[in-house]
């Protein structure tokens, strides 16, 4: 099963729809309204945890039948999990929980803040 798993920080409320705010981080759109990310503290941060899947790049890996790739802009994060468990999946929220980003399930439209 296939399922990505998106976050960013908002700098201050806006009346913009989450799904809009996804689909332009998702283009590389630069948003006023959103906080650059440390990318590469958070790219750190999933090579720690995911220590012990396959490394193919800084941004992709696998175990097993599992896959996780990531997609980064200054801004954004969203990792496409593959087959992934939902506690491997919990550890990516926890990651990006640290940077106070909460996910966004675009599959149902979402944002658990």
């Amino acid at each position: 099963m296939a399922r990505d798993l998106s976050f960013w920080k908002e700098n201050k409320n806006t009346n913009n729809s989450c799904s809009e705010t996804y689909k332009n981080l998702s283009n590389e759109v630069y948003l006023d309204y959103v906080s650059e990310l440390p990318i590469e503290q958070i790219l750190n941060d999933v090579s720690t945890t995911f220590s012990d899947w396959t490394k193919l790049d800084e941004k992709n890996y696998e175990k097993g039948d599992a896959a996780i790739e990531i997609f980064t802009t200054k801004q954004f994060c969203r990792f496409d999990c593959y087959s992934v468990t939902e506690e491997d999946m919990n550890k990516i929220m926890d990651i990006m929980f640290k940077y106070d980003c909460p996910l966004y399930d675009s599959a149902i439209d979402v944002r658990f803040a």
